[in-house]
Parts: structure tokens; sequence; C-alpha cells
């Protein structure tokens, strides 16, 4: 809260603006788009703020404009494009060698007006979910001014919004899991069978077994950093594939080789699975 509140203050006040590192001009602009409908939020609905502001500087106001939480997630996202921006800057200062500063400006007016008109998008979201489930909502908040939540107002949302269960999204996963478990946890009581067909030795039938373990164990972590780069869903969908075909593979393998292999896919999908589900229900 107190951080929404600063960055709220910062962009009200000019004090410390996100966008030093851009010309003086586009800076001048982009302040003037976002401090406007702050500005006029305070004179509207603040002026208890402001007399609080005037006798101690230091402190942190009590009230939050949606504002605030608009100027905290614009900084959020600026900073978030910054490092990807400096992260291939080398790139792209090779790319733009020859670019004028007329087309630099404007590019970079361009890209802060995208991430403005998103954190404008979201906080508009988010501040709407978090009013719904606020209680006690003081008499200012009605049709003819802007909302606004005091400190206790918003922690209590928050906690609300923790505590709820999205079961639209638990129980497709808990039966996507359960599903898989029950296919991959049906194999083990016929493994003796299949090492007793195709004449396993004790030593093979080990690395038959702990191919699956094996697989999982190495597949966690790449699965994280492609769940987290390319999302939840086309891993979710496509770790139900990997298991499926490898479940099918077990039925048609003629030696331990093939076997092993299919444990291996079937490892690979649970570990894709498993993470892919467990970020879902982080998320939500």
């Amino acid at each position: 809260f107190d951080q929404i509140i600063h960055a709220g203050d910062r962009l009200h006040d000019h004090v410390h603006s996100p966008l030093h590192h851009v010309t003086p001009a586009l800076a001048e602009e982009e302040e003037r788009l976002i401090a406007s409908p702050i500005d006029e939020a305070s004179n509207d609905n603040s002026k208890d703020a402001d007399e609080v502001s005037a006798k101690d500087s230091d402190s942190v106001r009590e009230i939050m404009h949606i504002q605030d939480l608009e100027a905290y997630i614009y900084e959020r996202y600026l900073h978030i494009d910054d490092q990807w921006k400096n992260r291939y800057a080398t790139t792209v200062s090779t790319t733009l060698l020859n670019a004028d500063a007329s087309t630099d400006e404007e590019d970079e007016k361009l890209r802060l007006h995208r991430i403005r008109q998103c954190a404008k998008t979201d906080a508009t979201s988010i501040f709407q979910l978090i009013l719904e489930n606020a209680e006690d909502l003081p008499v200012n908040n009605s049709t003819t001014s802007a909302p606004t939540l005091t400190k206790d107002q918003f922690q209590q949302s928050i906690q609300t919004l923790a505590k709820k269960v999205q079961y639209s999204t638990i129980l497709p996963l808990a039966t996507s899991m359960l599903l898989v478990g029950s296919s991959v946890g049906v194999i083990s009581p016929i493994m003796p069978f299949l090492a007793d067909k195709l004449d396993l030795t004790t030593t093979l039938y080990g690395i038959v077994v702990s191919s699956f373990a094996l697989s999982k164990m190495l597949g966690n972590v790449p699965s994280a950093i492609l769940v987290e780069r390319h999302g939840r869903k086309p891993y979710l969908v496509h770790s139900l594939w990997a298991v499926g075909l490898g479940v099918a593979g077990m039925g048609l393998a003629t030696d331990w080789m093939q076997l092993s292999v299919c444990r291996m896919i079937i490892g690979l999908g649970v570990a894709s699975l498993t993470t892919a589900s467990t970020l879902t229900v982080a998320d939500s």
C-alpha cells in the first residue's frame, strides 16, 4: 500500500519521475498525460490528505486513488520494459545506428504511451476487483466521485481475495492431475508382467523403472523456464499429449530400450504438467 501511495506522490508532486531517462520534452509530455488525472482526482477527493501532507511532508497518505495504482503499475511495467530493452541494447543500437534523433524520440513516445495504456487498463481492473471485495466503503465512493480506498480496506480486500478459491480453474487442473496420476500409477502393477514377457534382467528392469523418475527430475527446471517464457496453457495441453503417447508406446514396446524411452517421455510430460498446473494455481 505504501509503495503504491509513494508512486502516486512521485508523479503528482514531480519529485522523482520515472521518465528521467528520456528527453525533457518527452518527459514533460508524458508527465502531463499521467499527472493530469491525478491532479483532478486530488482536487476532488484528497483535501484531507493534502492537509496531512502540509503538516508533515514525510507522512504517508492513508487514502489510495486509482491513479496511485496506475502510477505504481506504470513504474513496474516501465522497469520491466527497460530491463528487456537493456538486455538487447547491443542489437537495438546496431539496428538503429543510422536512425535520426526524431525517429528515436517518436519510438520512445510510442513505447511510453503503450506502457501507460497497459498500466491504465490493468489498474482499472485491479482497482475495481479490490473495491468489490472491500467492506465498509466510505460515503464518497459514489458514482459522482472517484472511488478511494483506505489502508485497512486495501489490506482486508487483498486478504479476502487471497482466501477465495477459483473452482473454474482448480477443478479442471485437479481432474487432469487425477487422470494422469491414474494412468501413470496403473503401470506399476503391470511392470513385472512386462519384464517377464520381455525377459528383462534385474538390472534392465531397474533401468526401465528409474527412467521415469530420472526424466522427471531433469525436466523440472527446463519446464519451469519454458512455462514462464511461453505461458501455462500450451504446456498444460502438450504435457497431456506426451503422457498419452508415452503410455500408448509402452503397450507397443518390444524391448527394454523402447520401454525406457516411453517412460522418459511420460516423465517429461508429468514434469511439464505439474509445473504448469502449479504456476496456474499460483497465478489465480
